[in-house]
């Protein structure tokens, strides 16, 4: 796998949801986290940073690419990427 670093976390809001508007120029929080249960683990990572529009055409075609799932594929959808600043995690036994 490679390494993450500089990576932008990259989400699809609802079109003309207030959510997407609300984080552009702000700092942003995006949280996954998954379990095992044959290894009896879990584990949950925070990553922290400023939201912004994807705008450039070819970031956007990249974006369009990417198999995220979607109710409805929409024409006013709109792509916002969370730079990664701030990353934190832990990983739990049970």
């Amino acid at each position: 796998m490679p390494p993450l670093k500089n990576t932008p976390i990259g989400i699809l809001p609802t079109p003309n949801s207030d959510m997407g508007v609300a984080l552009v120029g702000r700092i942003a929080a995006f949280e996954v986290e998954a379990h095992d249960n044959r290894t009896q683990t879990a584990w949950s990572v925070i990553v922290q940073g400023e939201a912004s529009l994807v705008s450039e055409q070819d970031e956007l075609q990249r974006c369009e690419a990417l198999p995220l799932p979607r109710w409805l594929h929409r024409p006013d959808d709109h792509h916002v990427r969370i730079q990664m600043e701030v990353v934190t995690g832990r990983c739990l036994d049970w």
